[in-house]
């Protein structure tokens, strides 16, 4: 999911958390007497509204269609937070008619991950195949404290990267992140 859809969903959620916050903290400030004490006794519906609620038969299958909606809608950005950009397989058919030729991801950065710690001054690695606007790998690398950047980044992107995409087939994509002397400080924080 992009940055700007994570935002704005951190943003709708803040509001709403804090108009729901709000209105809670008013109708228990009412129900305690904070405005006046003859409000304390003062019903949340007015009489008109339940009036036109009792004499109306279609009221409630009106109420209850927009309830059913509200809850498809929350339904259905549920989903959407939880679906990810991540890639299950690759495709790499050339020609339908040949056969069709599909490559378990898992299998692709497992490699990927083995073949960048198998690099000098790398402690760790994480491969993922995400689909944002095509097919695109990111891997992040773990770097030990006294790794050469340059040496890493050189063997990444002259020995890894090309067997990468000679193996898929394809010019895929890859970025890479580089995390300096991050083993060092979870090593610290395990004693």
């Amino acid at each position: 999911m992009s940055t700007g859809v994570d935002r704005i969903n951190r943003g709708v959620l803040a509001l709403l958390g804090v108009l729901f916050l709000a209105a809670g903290a008013a109708g228990l400030a009412l129900s305690l007497g904070a405005f006046g004490t003859g409000l304390v006794d003062t019903p949340v519906v007015p009489d008109t509204v339940r009036a036109f609620a009792a004499e109306t038969p279609w009221f409630w299958w009106a109420a209850a269609a927009v309830c059913l909606l509200v809850a498809l809608l929350a339904v259905r950005w549920l989903l959407v937070q939880l679906r990810t950009s991540t890639v299950s397989r690759l495709d790499l058919t050339t020609d339908p008619r040949d056969g069709i030729t599909t490559l378990h991801t898992s299998a692709l950065t497992s490699a990927v991950e083995d073949a960048a710690t198998a690099i000098r001054g790398v402690h760790g690695a994480n491969a993922r195949l995400h689909d944002q606007h095509g097919d695109r790998l990111h891997l992040a690398v773990d770097l030990t404290e006294h790794a050469d950047i340059a040496d890493v980044r050189a063997e990444l992107e002259t020995r890894l990267v090309p067997d990468l995409r000679r193996a898929a087939g394809a010019d895929l994509p890859v970025d890479i992140d580089l995390h300096p002397g991050r083993a060092r400080s979870a090593t610290r924080a395990l004693r």
